[in-house]
């Protein structure tokens, strides 16, 4: 598709993806490009497309991951990921924010959302986390009760099952393996 707003939406990714490899943290430029790759780039090439769909759910998968993003992407990557087909990758990620989950309402609404995409209904779901949570807590008050619990994980790492906090931030296999992004071709204007 030609177009003054796609030249400017394709400039404005070049901007963004320099962000990105200078701040690979920032969930702001991670949120935005994300966003203009889903949102905003269209190509009636089916092929280019999908590829800007998959950098962009991938972006938002990302910067949800950072400090201080809003936790309300994940259902937002996750709904993208269902709607491109790939529904056990949006499970996967909202199990992980479930773990990640701070507060009961994040923990209701993840598991909700995660409901409605498995065969298995929220509270089910919810009870599974609580059932994992007071098993870190008897591993943690067994071993090192004198020290916080976040301490504990620190000096004597997660007990199982975890997630491996070191890939939260990174690239999974999914994303590993999935093919470049066709360059962004400039249109010359008319």
């Amino acid at each position: 598709m030609a177009g003054a707003p796609q030249i400017a939406y394709k400039t404005a990714i070049e901007f963004l993806e320099r962000g990105i490899a200078r701040m690979p943290n920032e969930w702001r430029i991670l949120q935005q490009a994300g966003q203009i790759y889903l949102v905003d780039l269209k190509s009636d090439n089916p092929i280019e497309d999908r590829a800007w769909k998959e950098r962009g759910a991938m972006l938002l998968e990302r910067a949800v991951r950072q400090p201080g993003a809003p936790k309300k992407l994940a259902t937002l990557a996750a709904h993208i990921r269902t709607s491109m087909g790939q529904h056990e990758r949006a499970r996967e990620n909202l199990r992980e924010m479930l773990a990640l989950a701070t507060t009961k309402e994040e923990r209701d609404k993840f598991a909700k959302r995660l409901a409605d995409l498995s065969a298995t209904s929220a509270d089910a779901l919810a009870y599974e986390y609580e059932i994992n949570q007071a098993q870190t807590e008897r591993q943690w008050k067994a071993a090192l009760p004198q020290v916080p619990l976040a301490d504990s994980l620190l000096l004597r790492g997660a007990p199982e099952p975890t997630l491996d906090p070191a890939s939260l931030a990174t690239a999974s296999a999914h994303q590993a393996a999935m093919p470049p992004l066709p360059p962004l071709y400039w249109e010359a204007a008319p």
